[in-house]
């Protein structure tokens, strides 16, 4: 079976050392697979679950003969191995921006998959060094820990489907900054089943243009994959104007507004999840009025909170607040789990007086690899085809205004993956920051992946 094997220094091949052709050949590779962290799922007790399960890194041995014309020829190729494989070790501890992979294809493969390597030694053949100096050939073993899976070289374009954009494309689909109360003027966009191949969640390169027609803020971006919420039909969203109730904050803390959970699927869909939740003000709290999300039990009298948020301040003065992680619905009994729970928004101000009105809460699952935020540093005045990237497989996040990236946004979280062979939805919803919201205005949405697998 034809194949080649080689080691790759970033996306480029400028500096490849092939394994599989003169002077270098592989005589040995028993390829290895990932094992689980046993630790974590040993000091598990009945019933308990595992909260950070995890792959270890592979560690493998590559066994290579090289053969040239002489013994420089012969010692050039050593050290060029040795060179890169010293590369993987700075790269590994920050030194260098550039990783060095392992590369393989067979013939069967239209790609090379690709794993980066964490530490790798050169081992040579131990022997009588005064015969080896003079030989045209030499033997050795690759010694390395690489990470646990393969991904494809090449990033993947994914098709998307949005509501302003009904037909698949793998080019930008239209995707509004707003509250869903609109057929087509939707905050969400989404994916087929055979969009992502392979057999891992892997991390989705997004970019975010705006083609409003006229210049935006774009302070704050939150992200969300509805994987594990039963995508295409759950309702995340409570608008301010279907609040069952509510009152203006005093000083002692008072519901602001509160939305029954029964009848829109969102129970049912999160069964037992933690969802963030993420409120949109048409008027936002004084810096002092502390705010936060509860589950209730209401009616009868009284309401009691099931599930209670951490107090935050708007001290920024956003109009968009991210108040936390709560479960939907707390207790993990999710069959009709909504009648008779409520989410409720809560306030107390410390003036005594303040008003304070939700455009809308939505609730975002919080499962690592499905909840993202873009922070800017400064508030980004996004000029027309102004883009924001979030690179997640290359670990950058920047703008991209008229071709240059300016590094001005940090994220929170891991970047938003997507899994393999499901259908997925993402929503994202803008912050203009301490500016009004500019809801209802479109903006585009592109996503590529690379392909993940944990074997050959």
């Amino acid at each position: 079976m034809a194949w080649s094997l080689l080691l790759r220094v970033g996306d480029t091949n400028a500096r490849d050392v092939v394994l599989t052709a003169a002077p270098v050949g592989v005589t040995g590779y028993p390829l290895g697979a990932p094992e689980i962290d046993q630790n974590i799922v040993e000091s598990l007790g009945d019933g308990d679950t595992v909260t950070a399960a995890r792959y270890g890194s592979v560690v493998e041995s590559i066994d290579v003969h090289i053969q040239a014309a002489t013994p420089t020829l012969v010692r050039d190729s050593v050290r060029a191995i040795e060179r890169l494989l010293d590369l993987a070790r700075q790269g590994s501890i920050g030194y260098l921006a550039d990783k060095v992979y392992l590369v393989i294809q067979f013939d069967q493969d239209t790609e090379g998959w690709r794993s980066q390597i964490l530490a790798a030694t050169w081992q040579g053949t131990s022997g009588d060094a005064p015969n080896l100096a003079w030989k045209n050939y030499t033997t050795g073993t690759i010694a390395l820990t690489r990470r646990y899976y393969w991904e494809t070289e090449s990033l993947h374009p994914v098709a998307l489907t949005s509501g302003p954009t009904p037909t698949a494309t793998t080019g930008y689909a239209t995707v509004y900054n707003a509250d869903d109360t609109s057929s087509t003027n939707q905050n969400w966009f989404q994916l087929a089943a055979d969009q992502v191949q392979g057999s891992l969640p892997a991390p989705a390169r997004l970019s975010i243009k705006n083609n409003s027609g006229a210049t935006r803020q774009a302070t704050t971006i939150y992200l969300a994959n509805y994987v594990f919420t039963n995508p295409t039909t759950v309702d995340p969203i409570f608008r301010g104007n279907q609040s069952a109730g509510g009152f203006a904050p005093t000083t002692t803390e008072t519901d602001i507004a509160y939305w029954s959970l029964a009848g829109d699927n969102l129970t049912d869909a999160f069964k037992g999840q933690f969802g963030r939740m993420v409120v949109v003000y048409s008027d936002r709290p004084a810096t002092t009025t502390l705010m936060r999300a509860a589950v209730q039990f209401r009616f009868p009298a009284p309401a009691l909170d099931l599930a209670l948020g951490d107090q935050h301040l708007d001290i920024s003065q956003d109009y968009v607040m991210d108040l936390g992680a709560l479960p939907i619905p707390p207790g993990v009994n999710w069959i009709s789990g909504g009648t008779g729970v409520y989410l409720a928004l809560k306030g107390r101000s410390a003036s005594g007086t303040d008003s304070v009105a939700p455009s809308f809460i939505q609730i975002m699952p919080s499962t690592s690899g499905c909840y993202r935020v873009l922070k800017g540093v400064v508030s980004l005045n996004a000029a027309v085809g102004d883009e924001i990237i979030d690179d997640g497989p290359a670990g950058a996040v920047y703008a991209l205004s008229a071709g240059h990236r300016q590094p001005i946004y940090r994220p929170f979280f891991e970047p938003i993956h997507l899994w393999p062979g499901v259908v997925q939805r993402l929503r994202l919803i803008i912050s203009s920051g301490s500016f009004p919201m500019e809801l209802n205005q479109p903006w585009q949405v592109s996503c590529s992946v690379r392909y993940r697998r944990l074997t050959l």
